[in-house]
Order: structure tokens, then sequence, then C-alpha cells
């Protein structure tokens, strides 16, 4: 079991579907490839709403910051964590899903 399990989940993803019987090497791989293949959308949505992107660690980590918020992704294991809250992890599949989150910790900054 992870050091800090998810609390909830951004819901099934029609990007990176669920696939019974798959090992869970070969799902993390392909949510790895989905958001390798996604990752100059997400820099172009991000520079387009004021949210910074880097990829750390080869392409393992992905994370955006904007202001004093901060979003981590591990696409690999679909881990995503707000403003070092780890405790609080989301799971979270794909880009779609993650721009979602961006969208709403954008509104929350701006408050």
């Amino acid at each position: 079991m992870a050091k800090y399990s998810d609390r909830r989940s951004a819901r099934r993803s029609k990007i990176v579907p669920y696939i019974p019987d798959e090992t869970p090497e070969h799902r993390h791989a392909r949510r790895l490839g989905a958001a390798v293949r996604t990752a100059d959308e997400l820099r172009e949505w991000c520079s387009a709403n004021g949210w910074t992107f880097a990829v750390h660690n080869g392409v393992d980590h992905f994370a955006f910051r904007r202001g004093d918020t901060m979003l981590d992704w591990w696409p690999r294991t679909a881990k995503l964590v707000i403003n070092k809250q780890w405790n609080k992890g989301i799971h979270c599949h794909d880009y779609q899903q993650v721009i979602k989150f961006l969208v709403k910790n954008s509104k929350e900054t701006m408050k």
C-alpha cells in the first residue's frame, strides 16, 4: 500500500479507461504514455490560463504552479496532490481530469 492513499477519485477516465485483468504495470505505462502525448496540450493550456508547467524526473512528475497554489501530478500512478497535502491525494487518471482541478484551483485563488 502507498504511503499516502488517495482520499478521492476524479472518476473514470475516457482517455485511459480501466481494463479488467490488465496488470498494474501495463495500466501505469498506459497512463504515463497518455500523459506524455498530451504534455504539449497541457503546456499550452497552462500558458493561456496563468499556470506554469514543468515536467520533472524524466516524465514521471508534472508540476503546476500559480501564485501560492501548487499541484503535483504523477500520471503513472494517477496521484494528484494540491499544495503538498499528501494525505488528501486525488486519484486523477488523465490530463483532462487534471485541467478540471487546475480550473477549480484557479477560481479559488481569485477569491
